[in-house]
């Protein structure tokens, strides 16, 4: 969603907006966000592996964006508030049907057919300068005002350059929710599966002899060294297994996407029934989520 070549006209229009300030001063209100009850990422009380962060900053050992997504869903779980609608941070312009040029982040490069953008009769080629009254120099700018809209039927509206009026968008309920398997902070939300499980292709795949279009993942490493991986190993989960079904039905699923769909159906101290494949022997194995 970036390059060297949008990062370059990002600052540049950055530089033009400190320019013009402070007659632009208004319309850059809303770029701050509501207060946090902390001030650094140290302070969050999520924040896991904190002793490690304390230390000299090196290249294994910063604070990534998923890491600070990572103690907000952790301590929304504590609390007993984390759901859902919590998940669709930072939605990306696809959501309201606009794909924008990696290399220009600002430029519509496609629009989707059957969104909110289409809807408008907008098309490709123009580029955002603003979005709700925000100027915009970065996809990410774009990704800021959906993040502070609601998940409910809302607004936006969007100003293209050279024109002297918005285009408004309508959305629908519901329209943040979107696949967020790519997302890094998407391994740290509860349950944690803690377990490698690829998915299994060509001919280590046929020599299970499972029915056409039917999938396998092989259970690959256990991380024995987190309390989630230790609880799966006593349970009886091994390295070797093969996983041939999920909840009864047969599976196509990749590690990531089997994450994925563990975390938006279970909740930990669920169970997940799995069959398993080992040794040409089939069985079920009740899987303890943490």
């Amino acid at each position: 969603y970036n390059s060297i070549g949008s990062l370059e006209k990002a600052m540049r229009r950055v530089l033009a907006l400190h320019a013009n300030y402070p007659r632009n001063k208004r319309e850059l209100f809303f770029k701050r966000g509501i207060p946090k009850p902390y001030k650094t990422a140290l302070e969050m009380p999520g924040l896991e592996n904190k002793n490690k962060y304390r230390q000299a900053t090196q290249r294994n050992n910063c604070i990534h964006c998923h890491n600070i997504h990572d103690a907000e869903n952790l301590q929304l779980s504590r609390l007993g508030k984390l759901s859902k609608d919590k998940l669709w941070r930072y939605p990306l312009p696809e959501n309201i049907g606009l794909t924008i040029d990696p290399k220009d982040g600002a430029r519509i490069a496609r629009v989707l057919p059957n969104s909110p953008a289409a809807r408008t009769g907008i098309r490709p080629g123009g580029s955002i300068t603003h979005v709700n009254g925000q100027p915009i120099v970065s996809i990410a700018d774009i990704q800021w005002v959906l993040h502070n809209l609601p998940n409910t039927p809302a607004q936006v509206n969007v100003r293209l350059a050279g024109a002297s009026r918005d285009i408004t968008l309508q959305t629908a309920a519901g329209w943040k929710q979107t696949d967020i398997s790519w997302r890094g902070s998407m391994w740290g939300l509860p349950p944690r599966v803690r377990v490698y499980t690829p998915e299994v292709k060509g001919a280590e795949l046929k020599r299970l002899n499972l029915p056409a279009g039917h999938g396998a993942m092989k259970v690959k490493w256990i991380n024995t060294g987190s309390p989630e991986g230790r609880a799966t190993a006593r349970a009886g989960l091994r390295e070797g297994d093969y996983i041939i079904a999920v909840n009864g039905r047969h599976i196509n699923h990749t590690n990531r996407s089997f994450n994925y769909f563990v975390k938006m159906n279970y909740k930990p101290g669920d169970t997940l029934p799995v069959t398993i494949l080992r040794g040409g022997r089939r069985f079920t194995f009740n899987w303890p989520l943490q």
